[in-house]
């Protein structure tokens, strides 16, 4: 999840298409499934794509929170949450004891939790770095390339 949630932010802050770290989450998601990793068939594209929404709803309803450290680690943990009912419903569907489910289904959102905050933190830092070296604008919200002759 730290992973996840730190390119998914990066595609989000440096981008400005809508919808980036839903499609950056849909194209993992479907390279997870191609090289099969992970169990639950296409419903593992479900892994990688939600926490990309959550990413992006977040940025719509907060455009400057890629400034903010606290409102990073706020997407982290919902990008973290959205984990468990994912979990929850891919082992409910392979026949998973309800009792046993949900005990692991909480001890995995912890954890899903904690690094999906963790993965929130650098990004200020990291979206500041790459504004320096001019790959995104200031408002960390466009995609600027120069190719100069």
């Amino acid at each position: 999840m730290l992973f996840s949630v730190f390119f998914l932010l990066v595609a989000r802050g440096c981008v400005s298409f809508r919808w980036a770290a839903t499609l950056c989450g849909f194209l993992s998601g479907l390279l997870a499934l191609t090289l099969g990793m992970g169990h639950g068939g296409p419903l593992l594209v479900l892994k990688f794509v939600l926490p990309g929404v959550t990413v992006d709803l977040m940025a719509m309803i907060y455009p400057g929170m890629f400034r903010s450290i606290v409102f990073c680690m706020l997407a982290g943990v919902m990008a973290g949450i959205t984990q468990f009912a994912i979990g929850f419903g891919i082992e409910m569907l392979m026949g998973m004891n309800l009792e046993v489910l949900i005990q692991h289904g909480l001890i995995k959102s912890i954890g899903n939790i904690v690094f999906g905050a963790a993965g929130g933190v650098a990004i200020p830092s990291v979206l500041k770095k790459i504004e320096a070296y001019g790959v995104c604008a200031p408002d960390g919200n466009q995609l600027r390339f120069h190719i100069e002759d």
